[in-house]
Parts: C-alpha cells; sequence; structure tokens
C-alpha cells in the first residue's frame, strides 16, 4: 500500500512538471510572447492606444534597445533636428516634410521676402510644412520657407507660409525655442541657387561674410569715419529740444505698437499725409538730413527687416534709409509702398540689443522703418531704462524686463528735408511694454 501511495505522488508531480513546461513553452514560443506582443502592438504614435494592457506594452516598448538600423536618439544639448511631423495640436500640421525640405520644427528663419512671398497672402495659405515648402520650391527666388501650423499657438498666423531668400553664405534665425511656433526649413541646394543668382564670385566668398567683415570692423566709430560735427547731412538730434521745425503733423493712424501692432491698417498708412508728402525721387532723398541719437530705439513700421541686414555703423544704416526704394506689396507685404524715413541699428560690438519681443537682435542688425511724423519720433526706448516715463502701474522698465540694459543699445534715427528740425518726439506704447 506504500509503495502504491509513493508511485502515486511520483506520477502527481510528474505530471504537475510536464504542465508547467507545457505552458511555459507557449508563452515564450506562441502569441503570447512579450516581445512579439510589443512588435505588434501599434506605436503611440501611430494610434490611440487602448486600456491598461497596451499602456503596459508601450512602456516595456520605450525601455527596449531600438532595432538594427533605426535613428537613436539625440544627445541632450543637440541641435533640432529635421521635423517629422509638426505639434499634435494641429490636425493640419500632421504631415510630414520631404528631408529635402530641410524642415526644423520651433525655428523661425529670416531672409528676404520674395515676390508675392507675404505669408498673409490668401495664395499663400498652407496646411502644412510639406505644402508650405513645395511652395517655395516652385518660386525661382525662394530657398527658405516658414510655416505656422499650430491651431493653439498660431493664433491669426495659422497656415500663413512664408517665401523667402537668404543670400551671403550664413543663416539668418528670426527667433527658435519652445515658444516658437513656427516650423522652417532652407533647402539643402540654396547655395546652387545663389551661384545662379549671384555669378561664381558670390559661390567663392567665405561663409557669412558680410558678418565676419562687419565684426572684423567692430572699433571702427559708431558714426563712420566720413562723419564729422559739422556734417549737414549727418546731425545729432537735440534730446532738449522743444518743437519741431516746422511744427509736427498730426498722426493720422495712431500709435502702431497699440496690442503689440495687432491693429495697424496699412491702407491709412498709405493715405497719411507723412507718406504722401514724402518726395521719393532720388535727388531729394539725397538732400535729406539724417538725424541720429544714440542710446535710444524709435518705433516704426519695418519697411526692409533688420536681423541680419548688417551694418557696420549706425551712418551706413542711415545711409540705407537713405537709398531704399520701396519694392512694392508684392515682395515688401504690407507696408511694401512705403519709404525709408526712420533708421534703428544695433551696434556691431555688441553680441546682442535688447527689445521686449521673441527675437534675437545682433551687432550691425539695422532696421527700415516708416514713421507717421518723424519731425516727432516715437520712442521705445531712450537713455536709461529706469526713466519714470516708461513705468507702467508703478513698475520700472527694468523691473519689468530683467535683462533689460541699464541704458538702451541702439542708436536711431529719422530723415528730414533740409530746414527740418526734430522735436525730443514722444513715448510710445512700447516703452510700457
Amino acid at each position: 500500500m506504500g509503495r502504491w501511495r509513493a508511485r502515486a505522488g511520483l506520477v502527481a508531480l510528474f505530471a504537475v512538471a510536464l504542465f508547467l513546461e507545457v505552458a511555459k513553452r507557449r508563452m515564450v514560443g506562441g502569441t503570447g510572447d512579450p516581445v512579439r506582443a510589443v512588435a505588434a502592438t501599434p506605436s503611440l504614435t501611430g494610434s490611440i492606444a487602448q486600456g491598461s494592457a497596451t499602456a503596459g506594452v508601450e512602456s516595456r516598448a520605450a525601455t527596449a534597445p531600438p532595432p538594427p538600423g533605426s535613428p537613436a536618439a539625440p544627445p541632450p544639448g543637440s541641435p533640432p533636428s529635421p521635423v517629422a511631423s509638426s505639434s499634435s495640436s494641429s490636425t493640419d500640421a500632421g504631415a510630414s516634410a520631404p528631408r529635402e525640405c530641410g524642415a526644423v520644427a520651433r525655428l523661425e528663419l529670416g531672409g528676404e521676402v520674395v515676390d508675392n512671398g507675404w505669408g498673409s497672402l490668401p495664395s499663400n495659405l498652407a496646411r502644412t510644412p510639406a505644402e508650405c515648402c513645395a511652395k517655395c520650391r516652385a518660386h525661382p527666388e525662394c530657398n527658405a520657407w516658414v510655416h505656422c501650423g499650430e491651431e493653439d499657438a498660431c493664433d491669426g498666423k495659422r497656415r500663413q507660409c512664408w517665401l523667402k531668400r537668404q543670400d551671403g553664405g550664413g543663416t539668418s534665425v528670426m527667433a527658435s525655442g519652445e515658444d516658437v511656433p513656427w516650423t522652417s526649413g532652407l533647402f539643402s541646394d540654396r547655395k546652387r541657387m545663389q551661384r545662379e543668382r549671384r555669378g561664381p564670385e558670390a559661390h567663392q566668398a567665405a561663409p557669412n561674410a558680410q558678418t565676419t567683415n562687419a565684426r572684423a570692423n567692430a572699433r571702427s566709430p559708431p558714426l563712420g569715419s566720413s562723419a564729422t560735427p559739422d556734417d549737414s547731412s549727418f546731425r545729432a538730434l537735440d534730446v532738449l529740444a522743444g518743437d519741431s521745425t516746422p511744427p509736427a503733423r498730426t498722426r493720422e493712424c495712431g500709435d502702431p505698437a497699440i496690442d503689440g501692432y495687432a491693429h495697424v491698417v496699412p491702407e491709412c498708412f498709405d493715405a497719411s499725409a507723412t507718406n504722401r508728402e514724402f518726395d521719393r525721387s532720388a535727388a531729394a532723398r539725397e538732400r535729406n538730413v539724417a538725424w541720429f541719437e544714440p542710446h535710444a530705439s524709435y518705433d516704426g513700421l519695418a519697411v526692409a527687416w533688420g536681423i541680419g541686414n548688417v551694418k557696420q555703423t549706425a551712418r551706413e544704416c542711415a545711409e540705407a534709409c537713405r537709398a531704399h526704394v520701396p519694392p512694392g506689396k508684392a515682395r515688401g507685404g504690407p507696408f511694401g509702398d512705403l519709404p525709408c524715413n526712420a533708421w534703428v541699428w544695433c551696434p556691431i560690438e555688441l553680441e546682442r540689443c535688447f527689445e521686449p519681443d521673441a527675437h534675437t537682435h545682433r551687432g550691425g542688425d539695422c532696421w527700415l522703418k516708416f514713421t507717421e511724423t518723424p519731425e516727432a519720433p516715437q520712442l521705445n526706448q531712450r537713455g536709461r531704462n529706469d526713466d519714470r516715463r516708461m513705468a507702467k502701474d508703478g513698475v520700472s522698465y527694468r523691473k519689468r524686463h530683467g535683462d533689460a540694459p541699464e541704458e538702451a543699445h541702439w542708436w536711431s534715427g529719422v530723415m528730414l528735408p533740409p530746414g527740418w528740425t526734430p522735436s525730443n518726439g514722444t513715448y510710445g506704447p512700447r516703452a510700457t511694454w
């Protein structure tokens, strides 16, 4: 009896062991294999996970090493990689751009807007970065494109596609970082396009030659070597002056910087007395006097973008304003018919100039602007940035902007006919941003 019980016990143990072995083999080699489950489950980037089981699979897939041939994750601090798809906050921004588009998310490239390249034109609205890239590729002058596709971040600029041209070897960047909703691209065959436009000599120039040469002369006098105290064409504005001569005209279109330039009406400025009375002839522009002021930033509407428009001296910036010929709205956008009667220059020796906006302003940047009543310039900054006239609700400018310098970085000026003298101006809305 005892032997029978012992044999029955051994048989039972063997049966249990056999059952466990079969179960194990099914888990390792059958459909229950964890590795196969991971491989067969769609990624969260491709479909919405359903239930906790799929979420568990995703957590294992995230920690597993990448399969052979797959790209490794970039190390911390690496530059942005070309975008494969835009933010998931917009269904319109989900399509990937071809590799040759060089698309990078969270980047706003600079450059000169090409003919009919203004982003707000109905013909330039694009649902995806790929569509925007295609529009640039189809334009003979375009080698850089900028697209805004995020539903929540782009506000009124959603689907805008800007077509631009970058020359000079260096890459002009207006803004980058987590808060930038734009996606941009620069064509890989950009140098070929530059050679076709500018000839072989331009291709042989050193990279970023314009900026490099400008910074190499950083110690040159801010006014330029040809400027002298009695120069009748380049004169210092008297910050203690009273009224202008003749008396200042009326601002018919209000203050552009109210609400961050959101309510500017270009047609009003086109019809303004300041624009109508501006003599566009080359002879008249040559006679105009460039009035300048150091440590000041004047407001106005940009008729030529300043980022990357490098000038070595304040005088060179003023002369660029004098020489500016309105390109028309097809190339220059809503303000393309307005002349330049004001300019703002960042001293070349500075790494950057402060402004309370999203852009990075580098040394040498020269902004060409149009302002109503240049005889009474409108100020963004002047002198010390703790001036009480720049306070808002009792809080000083520097306390509102912790990285603002003690004294304004910029040089600014206006262009006036001979015999006119400017007043010391007024503070505009931007002074209290």
